[in-house]
């Protein structure tokens, strides 16, 4: 793709090579007139290219510049649409764009063979034959995806031979790749066990204790069980909703904290989908922390993660709802961050500029699915779990008969007290439970 993209001439001579055979020859000087691979400006220079490109054609072909600008990572795009004509029309015109400024895109890949027809077979990533079983997948991004069937799937592939060592598990961790999180219950056991290697200060290539040798082994052994692991990559399994919503479950335990996201869909007529979205989590610090600041570490990392989700979907209007099962972190949201210490109020007060307190609702331990998260979860068990991959059994009813919203007022500690000697069970709650049924 760089060598694409031509050096203006005045600028030519800041990529010199200077050369020559044996030394009793003259020094010749060559100018790099294109972008050169492995330079620092390169990725920049070849990625602020399309984005003009995109700007310069916006009028004239609408959906491939917008495609252009939204859909690519340097010279990977990936994209669609809800409707096989507008996507159609989005290769057409990105095709158009791209050959006028010299880029001719390679390795075509889609889950509709309409989109493939009048691309030469050279060009196409793997030959896909939409009228036999094939099941080639792709990998883009470090993501592998079934084209065929539609959706994403995992392969690990782990020496099961090769000794354990704090190196070998450090590996064997780094092939469990998952931007998405969506295998974020068996990565956080992996990250929690690491953790503990670092806790017994091992050499890297120093054999483990017995006992943590059988707890990674086993582990180990359980991956191959995630080679059968498939999750739909349209989150609407191919449906096209009447309105969607955003939800977001978070908690901690003593060893991690994390937050997971689902979409909620309602379909036209009136059936519910709740797939989920994708997750992120954390391993609790060295430094012992209190339970509730670790389910308010959790709490930021939900508003973190709607934001994040908010924008990368271009989501604006949609409903989102934010979920925990900590009442101490729920009173917090809803008090002004100055009544706290610098760690409680800091945090509050990012999650007051990310989430409106409305958002934040409460939910039982046992219907959270960030409860998960917490605490990990075997490989083998991941594909079975449908709190996982579903969310909760209420979000799959009417919202009338979601878990209410409440508020509570909890003592707030006074300015002496220290907060690291926080105990839940010091805490008094002061007045009544107020039940609000949920309009």
């Amino acid at each position: 793709m760089y060598r694409q993209i031509l050096i203006h001439p005045n600028n030519q001579h800041y990529q010199l090579i200077i050369w020559r055979e044996n030394p009793s020859l003259s020094v010749n000087y060559y100018k790099l007139n294109t972008v050169t691979y492995g330079t620092r400006s390169a990725p920049y220079l070849a990625t602020r290219c399309l984005q003009k490109i995109a700007d310069e054609n916006a009028i004239s072909y609408p959906f491939g510049a917008q495609m252009l600008k939204d859909n690519f990572y340097v010279d990977d795009g990936l994209g669609g649409s809800d409707s096989l004509n507008i996507a159609t029309e989005i290769q057409r015109e990105l095709i158009i764009i791209l050959k006028r400024h010299g880029f001719n895109l390679k390795k075509w890949c889609a889950n509709h063979p309409q989109l493939l027809k009048n691309i030469p077979l050279g060009d196409q990533e793997v030959d896909l034959d939409f009228n036999n079983g094939n099941t080639s997948t792709v990998k883009t991004l470090g993501l592998l995806w079934l084209p065929k069937t539609d959706h994403f799937c995992v392969k690990v592939k782990v020496n099961h031979q090769q000794a354990v060592t704090k190196r070998t598990a450090t590996s064997d961790l780094e092939k469990l790749f998952d931007p998405l999180g969506l295998l974020a219950p068996v990565v956080v056991k992996a990250k929690m066990f690491i953790q503990q290697l670092w806790q017994v200060k091992l050499d890297w290539d120093e054999p483990l204790p017995e006992d943590l040798n059988i707890i990674w082994t086993k582990f180990r052994n359980d991956l191959d069980s995630l080679n059968n692991y498939k999750i739909p990559r349209h989150v609407f399994k191919g449906e096209l909703p009447a309105s969607t919503e955003l939800h977001i479950f978070s908690d901690a335990s003593e060893k991690a904290f994390g937050a997971v996201a689902y979409i909620r869909a309602v379909l036209k007529d009136r059936r519910v989908i709740v797939q989920l979205l994708c997750a992120k989590t954390r391993v609790a610090p060295l430094k012992q922390q209190t339970l509730p600041r670790l389910e308010l570490c959790a709490a930021v990392m939900a508003a973190q993660l709607s934001w994040r989700i908010k924008t990368d979907l271009q989501i604006k209007n949609q409903p989102v709802f934010l979920w925990t099962d900590s009442e101490i972190v729920l009173s917090w949201i809803n008090a002004q961050s100055s009544m706290y210490h610098t760690f409680v109020a800091n945090r509050i007060s990012e999650i007051q500029s990310l989430t409106l307190p409305d958002q934040w609702r409460h939910v039982r331990s046992k219907d959270n699915p960030a409860d998960i998260l917490s605490r990990g979860l075997p490989a083998f068990q991941l594909s079975e779990c449908n709190l996982w991959l579903y969310g909760p059994l209420f979000l799959h009813g009417r919202e009338e008969l979601w878990p209410p919203k409440f508020f509570q007022q909890l003592e707030i500690p006074s300015d002496s007290e220290k907060e690291n000697n926080f105990n839940l069970n010091s805490y008094r709650i002061r007045g009544q439970l107020h039940l609000q049924n949920s309009t």
